[in-house]
């Protein structure tokens, strides 16, 4: 039988919710595919790139969808609960699929933002409507990846800040500062092999609040006690403006939430590639007669 579109998936899935347990993709499929009907060839089928099936690629997307509309809530990374939006849906009986999520305000945001991409790809050349996509496809990563940050252990997030300086080049040791010890910093970089030249790193995992002024004032009298020039402040959330003026003063680096997850996809750090895809084009040389 043929696999049923991504926004058919919509209502079983939810459903699979329904008992308010936390759940992960591959929970979900083993609870949808007998409501679909759907058999073991059908869920062997994989996509054009061989690395993921369909069943499973449809299924992350309805998920995806009803997160963005707020019926779903991310726990952790590949794992979701229902919310109190969700159970309303489920309540009412009625079929979920874009057109019945449009009546929530933040998918309302979500799909005018990507109505607007999609506009503009329509004007684009395929090459470029391929690299919109991947861009697409790294927001939502980007997303998920900075609620799996700020739900971990502040210690090691400052690791992950300190693998992520290292995987951008900068560094030829790093290591953690003791807690006990600090003095308001939580990391250094040896950019060389004997440390005469270091990066001092302030990380903050915060979920809501911003980094204010103190908290910068406190980062720069550290690398002044330290007689380094050489400062970055990461944070999984934002900077308020004293803090960035202060900042830009003292010529401190400055790394929030969009930007820390955006590099860490650049750098594949807390992340990995799921697909590749091979693009083929015509070789003239293969039909020179020359």
């Amino acid at each position: 039988m043929a696999i049923p579109q991504y926004q058919d998936f919509m209502t079983p899935v939810l459903t699979a919710f329904q008992d308010n347990k936390p759940k992960n993709h591959s929970e979900v499929e083993r609870i949808v595919v007998p409501q679909l009907h759907l058999t073991k060839e059908d869920c062997a089928q994989l996509l054009p790139s061989g690395t993921q099936t369909i069943v499973r690629n449809r299924l992350s997307w309805a998920i995806y969808y009803m997160y963005r509309a707020g019926l779903l809530q991310q726990q952790k990374r590949g794992v979701y609960i229902i919310t109190e939006e969700g159970n309303k849906v489920l309540q009412s009986g009625k079929t979920i699929n874009n057109a019945f999520l449009e009546q929530f305000p933040s998918f309302q945001a979500f799909q005018n933002k990507t109505n607007k991409e999609e506009n503009k790809q329509e004007e684009t050349d395929p090459a470029t409507r391929i690299s919109n996509a991947i861009e697409e496809f790294n927001k939502r990563t980007q997303l998920e990846l900075l609620e799996q940050l700020k739900t971990v252990d502040p210690v090691f997030f400052e690791k992950i800040c300190l693998q992520l300086m290292q995987s951008m080049g900068y560094g030829e040791k790093v290591s953690l500062t003791p807690k006990s010890h600090d003095g308001g910093i939580d990391g250094i970089i040896n950019e060389d092999v004997l440390g005469l030249d270091k990066i001092y790193l302030q990380a903050k995992r915060y979920s809501t609040n911003k980094v204010n002024e103190k908290e910068m004032r406190d980062f720069v009298g550290a690398l002044t006690l330290s007689q380094t020039q050489k400062g970055v402040f990461i944070t999984t959330s934002y900077f308020d403006k004293k803090a960035i003026d202060m900042a830009a003063r003292k010529n401190i680096i400055l790394i929030d939430g969009d930007k820390l997850t955006s590099l860490m996809i650049r750098y594949n750090v807390g992340v990995q590639t799921k697909e590749t895809y091979q693009i083929k084009e015509l070789d003239l040389s293969f039909f020179s007669e020359d």
